[in-house]
């Protein structure tokens, strides 16, 4: 599937990978905050890996994306497009 919007030839990929390891019964949040403010970020693929008894949700600048759910949105050995079109956000996703 194709990326929409399609990239501008000057646009910078971003890819932070996290991990944690968590023990039965602890949570994890993350959240990107981008550095420059004012600026878009689309987000196309975001991919999870899958482990049974987790509950994952989405957020962006503070919306529900996706979730609460008991799979990811993708698995990060598919990483297909989760998002078409792709998310916006400016301050934040979690």
């Amino acid at each position: 599937m194709p990326w929409v919007p399609e990239p501008d030839p000057d646009d910078v990929p971003f890819n932070e990978p996290y991990t944690a390891e968590l023990d039965d019964g602890e949570k994890v949040t993350v959240t990107f905050t981008p550095e420059q403010s004012g600026s878009v970020f689309y987000l196309p693929i975001l991919a999870i890996s899958k482990v049974r008894g987790t509950i994952y949700e989405i957020r962006d600048d503070g919306s529900t994306q996706y979730g609460p759910a008991a799979i990811p949105p993708t698995d990060i050995d598919d990483m297909t497009v989760t998002f078409a079109p792709a998310k916006r956000f400016r301050d934040s996703l979690k």
